[in-house]
């Protein structure tokens, strides 16, 4: 993708050139690598490792082992924290996206769980269920599930007795249960609301939001480096950087193209 003048901005994937091409918003210059130069002056250009960065032909590869199947994005910010930043500091950013196959990608996700309860202890932002096991419910479903259930005649008649008083007493009746009121139980919602249910990922980010704290750009190096630490990827792209968002962040700061309250949320201020 190239600026009005020519300058190389980053290089793209075809359907989103394709979408800048249909949307009138640029015009393809040539398709041998295909190249589309836009129509407009885009906010900001490639400056630096980090500009160069985006430039680069990234290799379809998994970035931990090298297979060349069975890709998976694997966001090394994961969705719950990275949603909640700032719009500089998410949007259009592939940095953190990579592509990795299905092995490694499921190793890297149970891995995450070691630095999400370590920021649950560090941030008190236990992480919680937003639905809890109700026993009752889940007692009254479980009778009829047994009720229901192809081998129910072979249920002793004093256990089936038993399971039958528990679904009465759900519908308030000591009368005969019918098959509908049977699978209408075995089939319902045996979870309720987590009253006290808090979002991890929100509590994170607003604790690294406070001053003192190291800003978001603290957090998203703790999981750069966590990946690194834990996967030891041999393929990543070059100019790849635990440090990336810092930097971009450092330069649009120098060019006068960022809210101070999104340096502060940063921990650049």
């Amino acid at each position: 993708m190239e600026a009005p003048d020519g300058d190389l901005l980053c290089s793209s994937d075809l359907k989103k050139a394709e979408w800048y091409i249909s949307k009138g918003l640029a015009e393809k210059v040539s398709d041998d690598p295909f190249t589309i130069r836009l129509n407009f002056e885009p906010s900001g250009r490639a400056v630096g490792d980090v500009g160069k960065y985006y430039k680069q032909v990234k290799n379809n590869c998994c970035v931990v082992c090298g297979s060349e199947h069975s890709f998976h994005r694997k966001f090394v910010i994961p969705s719950e924290y990275r949603k909640l930043f700032p719009s500089v500091m998410k949007d259009h950013q592939s940095h953190d996206v990579l592509l990795m196959c299905t092995a490694c990608h499921v190793r890297s996700n149970m891995e995450d769980m070691a630095l999400r309860e370590e920021l649950a202890r560090k941030c008190n932002a236990p992480i919680q269920e937003k639905k809890l096991s109700d026993p009752d419910l889940r007692s009254v479903q479980s009778a009829a599930n047994a009720l229901v259930n192809r081998s129910a005649n072979k249920i002793p008649e004093q256990r089936r007795e038993e399971l039958t008083k528990i679904v009465q007493r759900f519908y308030g009746t000591e009368g005969p249960l019918t098959k509908e009121q049977l699978q209408e139980v075995s089939s319902m919602e045996s979870r309720v609301p987590n009253k006290d249910y808090e979002p991890h990922g929100h509590k994170v980010v607003q604790f690294f939001s406070e001053q003192g704290t190291g800003g978001l750009v603290t957090l998203e190096r703790m999981w750069r480096e966590h990946f690194l630490t834990t996967m030891r990827p041999r393929f990543l792209p070059e100019l790849w950087s635990v440090s990336h968002n810092q930097q971009r962040l450092t330069i649009r700061k120098q060019e006068n193209r960022i809210r101070q309250q999104e340096l502060e949320m940063a921990g650049l201020a």
